[in-house]
């Protein structure tokens, strides 16, 4: 008897499966898929003759934050560096001088002007950070974001930048194991003077 019981679910299987690879005619079916698009934004787009890199013609390493039970931070500093760059060549060449033309006559800067985002934060466990604030530091001294910082000295190619809390301001609700981001962008833009002749 139960030999007979298993035959028949075997038989039944079989036979359901058939039915389901053969839709009989009016059978409606739908499926559908998820897909998405993502783009890497590069970290660096340089220009036509200049570039950011990080120290010593390098990439752009991060930087540590380190924040306090209280939610206070600081950061470690991102060193970033103005380059010549061939555009053509992707060729990454020495460091943008400001002042007096070099022997070769190649064309120094006259300044480079720098200027930087505000700092915006995001937390993996997505905790709502948008109303942190940051003090933003150029080689030790404290600058407002999106304004021009005029920057004249002959090693001024050369800059180190950091973060801190602003004055009053904390990461709220810090969680433990949450990993916090901060992101900003720094513009640098060169004005040449004539090369020698």
């Amino acid at each position: 008897m139960k030999k007979v019981i298993v035959s028949a679910a075997i038989t039944s299987l079989f036979s359901l499966s058939a039915v389901a690879a053969d839709p009989t005619p009016g059978t409606v079916d739908s499926t559908s898929a998820t897909i998405e698009w993502t783009a890497d934004i590069p970290v660096i787009v340089p220009g036509q003759y200049i570039t950011l890199t990080g120290a010593n013609r390098g990439p752009v390493k991060a930087g540590v934050l380190d924040i306090n039970a209280d939610g206070t931070f600081s950061s470690s500093s991102i060193a970033l560096e103005v380059r010549y760059y061939d555009e053509e060549s992707d060729t990454v060449g020495d460091g943008v001088l400001v002042g007096e033309n070099t022997a070769g006559g190649a064309s120094n800067a006259e300044s480079i002007t720098y200027s930087v985002n505000s700092v915006a934060f995001t937390s993996a466990q997505n905790i709502d950070l948008s109303a942190t604030t940051a003090q933003i530091f150029m080689n030790d001294v404290a600058v407002d974001s999106n304004k021009d910082l005029a920057a004249s000295g002959a090693e001024s190619w050369k800059t180190n930048w950091k973060i801190q809390n602003g004055i009053g301001s904390s990461i709220q609700d810090v969680v433990a194991g949450d990993t916090v981001t901060a992101t900003t962008v720094v513009f640098a833009q060169v004005s040449f003077v004539e090369p020698a002749v």
